[in-house]
């Protein structure tokens, strides 16, 4: 190199510590991360995709994925759905999809909420589930 040429910045520190076992661990990434948002968006980050890739991918809504990595659980829809795309956006960062949904029923506010019988059947006469 001349005096005046200027090494190739390709944005790697050397001396910064990259700690690739975090991504060989599928496990430790949904287990160490403060919140399942920070976890998926820090993977999201690692795999260079951005969410409109992943949208496509998954077929979940942009709205919804940035929701999830932001933790605004109140922007998603009902607990069910939203276990999917929890899911389906785990998946397809490669990451542990039922410990990513058990992850979330911990930190969503939503209460579980049991099967309700259809509106306008009634359940407790005789041949129930016949229209009243």
């Amino acid at each position: 190199m001349g005096a005046g040429d200027m090494p190739l910045d390709a944005g790697f520190d050397p001396d910064e510590r990259h700690d690739e076992a975090e991504w060989n661990d599928p496990h430790r990434i949904l287990t160490e991360s403060a919140t399942l948002g920070e976890a998926l968006r820090r993977a999201r980050e690692h795999s260079a995709r951005s969410i409109e890739d992943l949208s496509a991918a998954t077929r979940v809504h942009i709205r919804y994925i940035r929701a999830l990595e932001q933790g605004d659980f109140t922007a998603l829809p009902s607990q069910v759905f939203a276990l999917g795309y929890v899911r389906a956006y785990a998946a397809a960062l490669g990451l542990d999809e039922q410990l990513a949904a058990e992850r979330f029923k911990r930190e969503s506010p939503h209460a579980p909420v049991g099967l309700q019988p259809p509106t306008g059947v009634d359940v407790t006469a005789p041949g129930a589930g016949r229209r009243a």
